[in-house]
């Protein structure tokens, strides 16, 4: 493409935010979806964004993705556990500013669509799992797709004995968090990464007003032995994976649903 005219750059936003290209990513397409000569012109009409706006599926969209933003309330609640020096890390390890920033980094990464459908998940946890003592959800790429990061999700109660200490409760449950991590990654050599997040169940499972949320990155460079031997034992160790009932199903999305 050479050239492109547009009344003004809300209509050019419109034309990208309505096409996408090959690997559904937003994009200046051809609008007859070949490939563009270098000589040709594009000329985006004046009210394109005007139009994207009153289009039904464009405000369905829009209604959808309110879930989306329970992803970024997360980004935004880890942002000041960091600054305010309360994230935990598991036992043996060192708290690293830049390690727990990046994990928030690659959840800013993702796109809107995607962030609806972890808000969804997590939701679901959260209102149908509540009264689950543990529960756990990953949300993994299929190894087909580019994508290399996985998420997952959990849900951890107060074990009995230590309802009176919340940071002894946290620091259990961040350990848990790594084991589940070191687990899943395990049974998912395709990802580069896997993060996980923590927090309570609802608060008539917990008996307490209130919650918190923990973050863990877990970035092997290489599956050593030494890393298959630490997964393995941890996974015994808290009762994970440890029988094939993990069920496993796919998720689509449309951005613009029908």
């Amino acid at each position: 493409m050479a050239s492109l005219y547009a009344a003004g750059e809300e209509d050019v936003i419109a034309y990208y935010l309505t096409h996408t290209n090959s690997n559904g990513d937003h994009d200046i397409t051809h609008p007859k979806g070949k490939s563009w000569d270098s000589n040709e012109e594009l000329f985006i009409i004046e009210g394109t964004y005007a139009a994207m706006r009153n289009d039904s599926q464009y405000i369905h969209k829009k209604a959808e993705d309110d879930i989306s933003y329970l992803w970024d309330a997360l980004i935004e609640a880890f942002t000041k556990h960091m600054l305010q020096g309360t994230t935990l890390v598991p036992d043996g390890e060192t708290f690293v500013l830049s390690e727990r920033e990046i994990a928030v980094r690659y959840m800013a990464l993702e796109r809107r669509l995607h962030r609806r459908s972890y808000g969804k998940a997590i939701l679901d946890v959260l209102k149908n799992k509540s009264h689950l003592p543990r529960f756990f959800r990953g949300m993994i790429p299929d190894a087909s797709q580019k994508e290399k990061t996985g998420f997952f999700f959990l849900t951890f109660a107060y074990p009995d004995g230590i309802a009176k200490n919340y940071e002894l409760y946290r620091q259990g449950r961040t350990n848990m968090l790594y084991a589940y991590g070191m687990g899943l990654l395990d049974r998912n050599r395709h990802l580069e990464r896997v993060i996980g997040i923590a927090t309570e169940p609802d608060s008539r499972v917990t008996g307490r007003a209130g919650s918190s949320e923990d973050i863990i990155l877990i970035e092997p460079k290489e599956w050593t032995s030494d890393f298959e031997q630490e997964a393995a034992t941890l996974c015994e160790k808290f009762n994970i994976f440890q029988t094939p009932s993990l069920q496993v199903y796919p998720i689509h999305e449309e951005e613009y649903p029908a």
